[in-house]
């Protein structure tokens, strides 16, 4: 929960300057690689996605039901709020 709550906190602050500036992905060399922070939040969110997806492939191998993690179906069902388990 705190993690979301600092992501919120970033994006919030993120101006359109903020998010056209350079950064460096520095485990790509020659030659090196800088984009816009903006593709960088784009890669990292679509990049995550398809991890999640390997996940639910593998899990369904195994004999598990992986719940739904398209972002659509989180439309559908009115954007609702995370709910949170304690263990």
């Amino acid at each position: 929960m705190e993690t979301h709550r600092m992501i919120r906190e970033y994006i919030n602050s993120l101006t359109e300057r903020r998010l056209n500036q350079k950064v460096a992905i520095p485990w790509f060399k020659n030659p090196d690689l800088e984009i816009s922070r903006i593709n960088a939040l784009v890669q990292m969110t679509t990049h995550s996605h398809y991890h999640r997806g390997q996940n639910a492939t593998r899990f369904r191998e195994l004999g598990g039901d992986p719940p739904l993690i398209d972002l659509i179906v989180w439309y559908w069902k009115g954007k609702p709020d995370p709910e949170w388990n304690s263990v």
